[in-house]
């Protein structure tokens, strides 16, 4: 699995390309951090988090956010098995967190890594 990195590729005259998990996590991060209809071409691609930011905050609505990030990165990141299990959401501080354990398809290794949601200014 390869990879652009952005938003680097309008910044210089070379373009970065990442492999292996690095490739794996910037395509997670481009795809949280897009939200639905902003790609051309793809109106589906990207995650609902700014309808979500103004809700009341319960159980249902970390469950809805679950399943829009488990939906989303089984789509759009055949390289890794995720379970939706293993999708943790949780409030630390002023930052809304997301830790998504996975098994890449590829090396067949497990791995973890953190999503940063939601930060209030200043931090």
């Amino acid at each position: 699995m390869n990879t652009i990195s952005f938003p680097k590729i309008f910044n210089g005259n070379s373009t970065i390309v990442k492999y292996g998990d690095e490739a794996t996590k910037q395509s997670i991060r481009l795809l949280v951090s897009c939200e639905s209809g902003e790609f051309f071409g793809d109106p589906d691609f990207g995650v609902r988090l700014k309808r979500y930011f103004f809700e009341q905050n319960n159980t249902i609505l970390k469950d809805i956010l679950i399943d829009e990030l488990y939906t989303k990165i089984v789509a759009y990141c055949p390289q890794i098995y995720l379970e939706r299990k293993n999708i943790v959401v949780f409030a630390s501080g002023s930052k809304l967190l997301a830790n998504v354990t996975y098994r890449n398809q590829e090396t067949f290794t497990t791995d973890m890594f953190s999503l940063v949601l939601f930060r209030t200014e200043g931090n």
